[in-house]
């Protein structure tokens, strides 16, 4: 009866609910007197464990470890996706950036430029600032 009555405290509103099944059921007169024997009961009284057994089934939230599991590896495939797509968006960025200085260094024979383009360039490929 202990582990009955603290298993279904932890759930609200569970408790009041399986005493009202216990008086449907004609086992108590009320339900008050259902869950004071909730309470105080030491010693197992067989017909409340069949009940309890027979109600149990659906009516107690419990979570579901594989489920969370699996709806987490989901939002850390998420994660790792998109911020692959960012650091690719970024790379592709940093190489039209040094291909443009690179092109106008060419152009115009700047050496400062085509130094420019190949800082960028080794910047974006070595992961530099």
């Amino acid at each position: 009866m202990r582990k009955i009555y603290n298993e279904l405290r932890s759930h609200e509103g569970k408790l009041s609910e399986f005493a009202n099944y216990l008086v449907e059921k004609k086992v108590y007169n009320s339900s008050h007197s259902a869950l004071q024997a909730l309470r105080q009961n030491v010693k197992p009284m067989p017909i409340v464990n069949e009940l309890y057994a027979e109600w149990r089934p659906g009516r107690l939230k419990t979570k579901d470890m594989k489920t969370y599991v699996e709806k987490t590896q989901e939002v850390f495939k998420e994660i790792k996706q998109r911020t692959l797509k960012q650091e690719l968006q970024s790379i592709v960025d940093v190489m039209e950036e040094a291909l443009k200085e690179l092109t106008l260094g060419i152009k115009n024979m700047d050496k400062e430029r085509l130094l420019q383009a190949k800082e960028l360039l080794s910047n974006g490929l070595y992961g530099g600032n």
